[in-house]
């Protein structure tokens, strides 16, 4: 019997060591993981920064660009209002002075064909002469 029992000791000192062993390594295997998690979670976030700096930086080009062609535009629709008013202003005066002489010229013809009207009326008119017979008056008898 006490064969058996030192064996039966032995046997459960065996499974014990191989417990103990594969304890071990699990507390091994996950401190290990963690270590590698909080590895890849400082490259991930170097990483992350990185790009976010680099997306900051291309949108700040960007906004920039935008802002240099935005004034451009309102230079050139300031500029191209101020050319329309001018043109504007000119067409009024050129359309204004057409109307002037337009009313000068009526008013030249009006007189013109008032003066021929006064003519033809005058020359309308009978002229006297020593040849035409003069008309007896019909008197009236009461």
């Amino acid at each position: 019997m006490k064969k058996e029992k030192i064996l039966n000791s032995f046997l459960e000192i065996k499974k014990e060591l191989e417990n103990l062993k594969n304890k071990h390594s699990l507390k091994d295997l996950k401190t290990k993981i963690q270590q590698e998690k909080k590895d890849i979670e400082t490259k991930l976030e170097t990483k992350l920064l990185s790009e976010i700096k680099k997306a900051k930086s291309f949108l700040n080009t960007q906004k920039k660009d935008i802002d240099k062609l935005q004034k451009k535009v309102e230079v050139i629709i300031a500029k191209k209002t101020k050319e329309a008013k001018k043109i504007k202003k000119e067409v009024k005066a050129k359309v204004n002075s057409e109307i002037k002489d337009v009313k000068k010229t009526v008013k030249k013809v009006s007189q013109k064909v008032n003066k021929s009207k006064a003519v033809t009326k005058k020359k309308a008119a009978p002229k006297k002469t020593a040849s035409a017979k003069p008309v007896a008056k019909k008197s009236k008898k009461i």
